[in-house]
């Protein structure tokens, strides 16, 4: 018998219940985040309730919740963090009309960061299929460009694709200017499967024998045993020190049969009482020696628990 499959198949019951119960969609999931966001929002936590849209735009990337994302990082003032999220919002929005109002919010964020002293980096990678990233941060394309919004000085770019190798470039960025870089990803050399050779049969090792932790059976047995036997034993004596108690006594004879009922009770009771100590330590090392058998950890999904999706500053 497999003891551990046995001691462990309620604990995994218990927890498939729990989850199929609990579970949420992603798009509930985004929600409760979003939820949590628009509070904070109404709190002035602009920070933290960037955070939550940007978790709730990576459960479910719906373009409501990055542009609420960028809504609330303009009000925080971190310009060149909202034209990111604004360009994810317009890559996401499934509208032509969304896509208009995105493309307007864009144009009066970078009249800002013009006046804020900042430069861009525009990057046109080929294959158009390229990620870009800027300082190591993933930079979303819009009509086939990556822009990134930096303060002035030496910033870091790289771009990758697919059976591409990296390319890296350090980009030297001026206040209110563009600087532009289009590399071209060089193709990875092609690898050669090397000739097969004869096949040879590997034989698949035999699973380990189940173990039978007879240790902690046998401790399981002796503490359900002295835990039985010592209460009925105890309650055995207390039954025939009530009855002894009970007996009427005229005589010396009653006196002598009283006292030797009583130590008879006595002699009952006492054994009760270690018996039923000795199967507690048995159960309790039984129990520790059940935990101390080896088991395969049990993974549990982890829930969010924020959030309901919100166009900030008007619909979306």
């Amino acid at each position: 018998m497999n003891w551990i499959a046995v001691r462990y198949a309620w604990i995994v019951a218990a927890l498939c219940w729990a989850t199929a119960a609990s579970a949420l969609t992603p798009e509930q999931e985004a929600d409760v985040f979003a939820e949590k966001g628009k509070k904070l929002t109404e709190g002035k936590d602009f920070a933290k309730a960037a955070d939550h849209f940007r978790r709730a735009f990576a459960v479910y990337p719906d373009s409501k919740h990055a542009w609420n994302a960028a809504r609330v990082l303009e009000l925080a003032g971190d310009f060149g963090e909202a034209h990111l999220w604004y360009v994810q919002s317009h890559a996401t929005a499934q509208t032509v009309e969304k896509r208009a109002k995105v493309t307007e919010a864009l144009g009066m964020l970078e009249a800002k960061l013009l006046r804020s002293g900042r430069g861009r980096i525009e990057v046109v990678p080929t294959p158009a299929e390229a990620r870009v990233r800027v300082n190591d941060v993933a930079v979303p394309a819009l009509d086939g460009r990556f822009v990134r919004w930096t303060a002035a000085g030496d910033q870091q770019v790289a771009a990758d694709a697919p059976a591409c190798q990296t390319e890296t470039t350090a980009v030297t960025v001026v206040a209110g200017a563009t600087a532009r870089w289009a590399p071209v990803l060089k193709a990875l050399p092609a690898v050669v499967p090397a000739a097969a050779g004869p096949s040879v049969d590997i034989a698949k090792p035999a699973a380990p024998p189940q173990r039978t932790p007879w240790l902690a059976v046998a401790a399981s047995g002796a503490g359900a045993i002295g835990l039985g036997l010592g209460g009925w034993w105890l309650w055995d004596g207390a039954n025939a020190k009530a009855a002894a108690n009970g007996k009427p006594i005229a005589n010396d004879a009653d006196v002598a049969a009283y006292k030797q009922a009583a130590a008879n009770a006595n002699a009952t009771h006492s054994r009760g009482l270690i018996t039923a100590a000795a199967g507690g330590v048995a159960a309790v090392a039984a129990a520790w020696l059940w935990l101390s058998e080896p088991a395969a950890l049990v993974a549990t999904p982890m829930l969010s628990a924020d959030g309901l999706g919100v166009a900030l500053l008007g619909r979306f």
